[in-house]
């Protein structure tokens, strides 16, 4: 089960020198297999509590209103003990910073949004896994602090600025009993969490903005700014960083998706159980939102009379640029995954991802010319002709098809809409080349 550089040699085609004259004349290839296939949402996706971590809302035009939350705890820096900023320390300002890792934003970086900061009411733990549909570890009561606006830039970053109110900062600034060590301070504050989901957006002209933030960056963390004795504009003001890293933190994100806020009419069918609407259009997106249940049910056909060997399998899919938009501000995924389904419909992988030899052929990255994604399955396909596996069916996912990374879904925000398996231009293909042995 899943939960627990490309050259331009083609080397999934077997060479005609390395065959039998008599093979190669015998070769068939076929592109007409009938493919089933339509969108499924998840359940929900876990979210590994690792340094790169999604924030903000987007009001996509084709899948509706998706808001990505952050849980946050943060630490002594390097597990200090017995910090104290003296008796007269007086606070300046706060302020949370997060540094953005990448550019890859979906939707409008230029649109405002109102970010919001609330204080956790649950101390979690870093050994457990966290799920991106929890919704019930914050005072919702508990306001620290808010800003609206756009990403700024600091020491040549993207950053955004959340500002944290003077209670809540001066309450740890003066209150040294509490930073004792890490198992103390972490059970006083229990850590943060952070949403724009109050954001008004709409899909015409402020579709809004997730973007992804190291919170390991040298920039990012809670920020006490404070002077010793009165305060004045001649005195040193002093700085105190929070990392969102080290002992005992857990970050993790919430997603919630509304498709039916605004979102196509396919999508909205097919989500709520219209299997026959996949005819027509293919909706994928990442963050462990929806994948696309696939299906090429008579394979065992090409050996009803014969034994074939199988020496490429392809399964082609294509972007539907028309349903997709063809905004800049939705790029296709770089990468997707195939996976094979076993008899209680969960995810395995192919046999196509399990060995390095064969994974060099597999596929899975995003054809920007032909608009299109294309996954070798040759051994999986001839191990359903040869009775090794029942003919399930497959997932496509929003995944790096590495299968050390398959698994990671909370990973990649990108969203994708693909040919329906009636689309006169972007239907999804199966093409196998095979050589029959008649005589066998």
């Amino acid at each position: 089960m899943l939960l627990v550089s490309a050259c331009k040699k083609d080397k999934g085609v077997l060479g005609a020198d390395i065959q039998d004259p008599d093979d190669v004349l015998g070769a068939v290839v076929t592109d007409t297999s009938k493919i089933y296939a339509h969108t499924i949402p998840f359940d929900s996706a876990a979210s590994f509590n690792d340094n790169l971590k999604f924030l903000g809302s987007n009001q996509d035009p084709v899948f509706g209103r998706m808001d990505v939350s952050l849980y946050t705890k943060y630490s002594l820096p390097n597990n200090i003990t017995n910090v104290s900023f003296g008796d007269d320390a007086n606070l300046v300002s706060s302020e949370i910073i997060l540094a953005v890792k990448s550019i890859d934003f979906v939707g409008d970086y230029l649109t405002p949004m109102t970010y919001k900061v609330f204080e956790m009411n649950t101390n979690l733990t870093s050994d457990k896994v966290y799920y991106t549909n929890k919704t019930s570890y914050y005072n919702a009561s508990n306001l620290l602090g808010s800003y609206t606006g756009t990403l700024s830039v600091m020491n040549g970053a993207f950053v955004i600025r959340i500002p944290v109110n003077s209670t809540y900062a001066s309450a740890i600034l003066n209150n040294p009993q509490y930073l004792l060590n890490n198992t103390v301070f972490q059970n006083t504050y229990k850590g943060l969490y952070i949403t724009t989901s109050s954001t008004d957006l709409n899909p015409s002209t402020a579709q809004g903005v997730i973007a992804k933030y190291d919170l390991d960056a040298s920039l990012s963390g809670f920020y006490l700014y404070y002077q010793n004795g009165t305060p004045g504009p001649g005195k040193e003001t002093k700085t105190f960083k929070f990392p969102f890293n080290g002992s005992n933190v857990t970050r993790f994100n919430e997603v919630k998706h509304k498709y039916n806020d605004g979102g196509n009419q396919l999508l909205i069918k097919q989500m709520q159980g219209d299997t026959s609407v996949g005819a027509q259009g293919l909706f994928l997106r990442g963050l462990g939102v929806t994948k696309v249940k696939l299906q090429i049910p008579y394979l065992t056909n090409f050996v009803s009379k014969h034994k074939i060997a199988v020496n490429r399998a392809d399964l082609i899919v294509k972007v539907d640029q028309g349903l997709n938009g063809s905004s800049g501000n939705y790029v296709p995924p770089t990468k997707m995954a195939l996976l094979a389904m076993d008899s209680l419909s969960r995810e395995i992988f192919t046999f196509d991802q399990l060995s390095s030899i064969d994974f060099a052929r597999y596929g899975g990255d995003y054809d920007s010319d032909n608009k299109q994604y294309v996954f070798n399955i040759s051994r999986d396909i001839q191990t359903i002709m040869n009775g090794g596996r029942k003919n399930l069916g497959f997932y496509l996912v929003i995944a790096n098809p590495d299968k050390l990374y398959t698994p990671r879904r909370d990973d990649r925000a990108e969203r994708v809409v693909l040919g329906g398996t009636s689309s006169a231009l972007n239907k999804p293909v199966f093409r196998i080349t095979y050589i029959p042995f008649v005589n066998d």
